[in-house]
Formats: C-alpha cells, structure tokens, sequence
C-alpha cells in the first residue's frame, strides 16, 4: 500500500479507481481498510483515497509532545492531499468525521462536498446544553481510557464495545480473533478518544462550512451519535440528515452499498 513520509512518521493511504476524487477517512478502531466493500460499489465513479489514521496499518502511531490531537490528524492526512487534485468530496466516519470537520474548516477550498457518518464530535452536546449526554459518554470514554492505561485492555473493550453497537454482550459474542484484532489498537482508540474530546471545532464552526453537506445515522444507532448528527445538521447550512434504517453506529460496514448510492446521489453522480 502506498505510503508517504511526514513531519518524521510514515503516513500510510489506500487508492483505488478513477474519476473525481473522494477522500475517506475510517472510524476509530478501524484501519482504511473498512472502507474496501463501499470502494467496490463506487468502482467506475470516483478514484477513492482512504487515509490511515494515527496507529493503523502503515500508518506510524504519534510519538511527539503531547498527546495526539485531530490537527494532527489533520495535518498528516493534508500531506496525502498534496497529492490528489482539487476539488475532492469528503467523506468521514465517527472519528474519521470529526477530522473530516477540521479537515473541511481549514482548507474549504479543497472540497466539493462533505458526508459525515455519525461523527463523533461530543463537544457539541455541551454546546448544544445537552449535559446529560454529554456527561454519559464522558463517562464510557474515560472508563475505556482508564482501563486501557490500566494494563486491562479487554475489559475496557468489552465496555466500549457494548455501549457503542448496543447490545449487552455483544463482545463476549465476539470471535477471539476479532477480539485479538480490537485489542491490538486499544491504546490507538484511547489516544483517538482523547482527541475528539479536546476538539476546538464547535457547532458554530459548522456554519461557515459552504458545501453541500449529507450527515448520516444508523436508526439503531445509540442516542449520543444520534443526537451529534441532528446537531450537526442542524449547524451546517443546507445540510441534509437521513437515517439508516436497521443499522447501528457501523452504518458504511452494514450496508456499503447502500450508503455509497446516498453518497453518489448527494455528489451527483
């Protein structure tokens, strides 16, 4: 797979197709390689771009000062960038959508469009007042974080895990390879939820986005992501919601095909 050098750390992408551009960025817990069953049904549109985050395949995990944070996120998938031509549509999935957020404020004139999956943007519920959500997902996250920090990255998992897809056991039903997998990037997961947490980006922000914007959510997702994505409409002029009847929070995994015909409706394809 391709990979470029920036600021001392490999950065790592998959290409694939051609046509207009479409960048992709995955969810936390997730390598570019999730996004390879919505490539297939976009095959002959676009030539896709699907950027590794932070600790994922060849992408090297952060070792600077500090903590990572999504401008450096940021900052790493724009050296991908300088390599694809302008304008791109823009495509980010829960952590993948809140760098695709700070992504599109910093450089808008590289984008034609944007579609966030359930991003994972939780400054905006106490922005929006609502304290309650905002404080439960609070409390799941740090326990991740704690726990992973702990030496007890299962166990934390299993927490994450459960919460997130909701369904009680839903990680003790899991295969052990898949578990093996997930617990390999816990420690990536817990810097990504750090990240999201400390965003700058506010729902404020949102209104200076000025392209066509799709937000989408899985109707059995649970109620913060659900809420984050009504926000973020809601914040973003013109932007259109639609919820993915039968799915959770994994929304593009469920049903790839599907929602890359909700993508190629809102791009015009």
């Amino acid at each position: 797979m391709p990979t470029i050098e920036h600021a001392g750390r490999t950065i790592g992408f998959e290409t694939a197709g051609e046509g207009p551009p479409m960048i992709l960025l995955p969810p936390g817990g997730s390598s570019a390689a999730i996004w390879r069953p919505m490539v297939r049904a976009l095959e002959g549109n676009v030539s896709t771009w699907a950027i590794h985050m932070s600790g994922f395949a060849d992408t090297e995990a952060y070792a600077g000062e500090g903590p990572v944070t999504l401008d450096i996120e940021t900052d790493a998938a724009l050296a991908v960038l300088a390599h694809v031509p302008a304008p791109m549509h823009l495509v980010g999935h829960s952590y993948g959508g809140a760098v695709a957020l700070r992504l599109i404020l910093r450089k808008p004139e590289l984008f034609a469009s944007l579609t966030l999956i359930e991003p994972a943007s939780y400054p905006f519920l106490d922005q929006a007042g609502e304290v309650r959500m905002a404080r439960d997902i609070e409390a799941v996250n740090n326990r991740y974080i704690a726990g992973v920090r702990a030496g007890d990255p299962e166990t934390a998992f299993s927490i994450y895990y459960d919460y997130y897809n909701g369904r009680p056991g839903g990680w003790a039903a899991l295969p052990d390879e898949i578990k093996v997998k997930l617990v390999d990037v816990a420690g990536a997961v817990a810097q990504a939820l750090e990240a999201v947490h400390a965003s700058p980006t506010t729902l404020n922000d949102c209104a200076e986005i000025a392209v066509p914007a799709l937000i989408l959510h899985g109707g059995d997702t649970d109620p913060v992501h659900a809420r984050i994505a009504e926000l973020t409409a809601d914040a973003i002029p013109g932007a259109s919601l639609t919820v993915v009847e039968g799915t959770g929070h994994m929304v593009p995994q469920a049903y790839p095909e599907l929602v890359a015909g909700l993508i190629a409706d809102h791009i015009g394809f």
